[in-house]
């Protein structure tokens, strides 16, 4: 009985192989056509076919547009986008800062006579503190709550400052209502030193700024991190709220149009003596912090010395013809720098020279209208 069923289980066992064998013969025998057929219905990923995947795909692939932004996205256009243009034209452009800064300013050259150039000195300091203050505030917040929060900070920052300025800032004259006539704002530059003075602020303003718009770039260009050059214009900054102070209390005892004269040639040194050729981080950094005291005296000073050849009543409008012919200068400078730049492929030689030129020409204008006022005796307190 035991050897009948392995006797049956070795024949089966036999059986089994032989159709294995018959089989693998069989499939080994197969015709080459069926071959082919058998390819073309389950192809091989063959090295012809991965060529021109690699080829559709370039060919698919779009070039990326520069700075990583589709041009295309961007609306150039629409309601939306000129509501934005029209709001940060008179709210964040020099009309929204006219409005606040210059009321102030005329409310304070209307208390003081003997320390007049320290109040606006004390007064313009507000705004490099806060060019110390802003920049940084608005690089930390934006890599840290983005931009639409970095700036309501900003925004409720203002308010809270406004707020209290709406406050206390007043005239010490009662305001005197009369109809607006253009020749009341003519009639100024007809007087030769109130021209002379504002001829001269125009010339020195055609400069000033240069400094400020090209310094971080002018120091990249020479070699200066870009960590670092971030921080010359807080420097600038930080060194011009001691400018626009100093100079104004020492123009109290001295004069203001002596002081003026002396922070504008020191200007035009450190420009063409030191930010010309410097060329490694420290004298950029040192650029920065003296620059930034001497530029800072104009600020202050250059609204004392309208008021010092002024009718108290007048400040405000004899102070707006001189800030809104120096905005001409302000406007022009930078385009002029940044084309010197370009037609010498990036080089700013040529920039820096005209930057100190025109400061030169400014600073000597200020000494012709003190002779104007004077003469040319240095004992005299003008």
């Amino acid at each position: 009985m035991d050897d009948s069923s392995g006797t049956e289980a070795t024949m089966d066992h036999e059986k089994t192989s032989t159709e294995v064998r018959e089989h693998s013969s069989a499939h080994q025998s197969m015709p080459k056509d069926n071959m082919k057929t058998e390819a073309n219905i389950m192809p091989d990923t063959s090295e012809e076919t991965h060529d021109l995947d690699i080829e559709k795909a370039a060919q698919d692939e779009k070039p990326k547009p520069p700075g990583g932004f589709d041009p295309s996205s961007f609306p150039d256009g629409g309601w939306e986008a000129w509501l934005a243009v029209s709001g940060a034209f008179c709210v964040c452009s020099p009309i929204g800062a006219s409005l606040i800064f210059y009321p102030a300013m005329s409310s304070t050259g209307t208390w003081f006579f003997k320390k007049r150039a320290f109040a606006f000195g004390v007064m313009a300091a507000g705004s490099s503190l806060g060019g110390v203050i802003f920049p940084i505030m608005i690089e930390r917040l934006i890599a840290e709550r983005g931009f639409p929060w970095a700036m309501r900070a900003a925004a409720f920052l203002i308010l809270g400052l406004l707020i209290y300025a709406n406050f206390t800032v007043k005239s010490r004259l009662p305001p005197t209502p009369r109809p607006w006539a253009l020749m009341d704002f003519i009639k100024p530059f007809m007087e030769l030193p109130y021209f002379l003075t504002v001829f001269g602020a125009f010339l020195f303003f055609f400069g000033m700024f240069l400094p400020f718009t090209f310094i971080i770039l002018s120091a990249q260009y020479n070699g200066m991190s870009a960590n670092l050059s971030g921080y010359l214009l807080a420097i600038l900054n930080a060194a011009s709220i001691f400018g626009r102070t100093l100079p104004g209390w020492i123009a109290d005892k001295v004069g203001r149009f002596n002081t003026m004269a002396v922070t504008s040639f020191l200007s035009t040194i450190l420009v063409l003596a030191l930010w010309l050729p410097a060329k490694g981080n420290v004298p950029y950094i040192l650029f920065a912090a003296l620059f930034g005291f001497s530029s800072g005296a104009f600020v202050s000073l250059a609204p004392a010395l309208i008021v010092q050849i002024s009718d108290v009543r007048q400040i405000g409008v004899r102070t707006g013809s001189m800030f809104a012919a120096i905005s001409v200068a302000a406007l022009c400078g930078n385009p002029i720098g940044g084309a010197l730049v370009s037609h010498e492929d990036g080089n700013y030689l040529h920039l820096q020279i005209f930057c100190g030129v025109v400061m030169f020409a400014g600073s000597c204008v200020f000494v012709a209208a003190r002779y104007c006022l004077e003469g040319l005796d240095l004992r005299k307190k003008v």
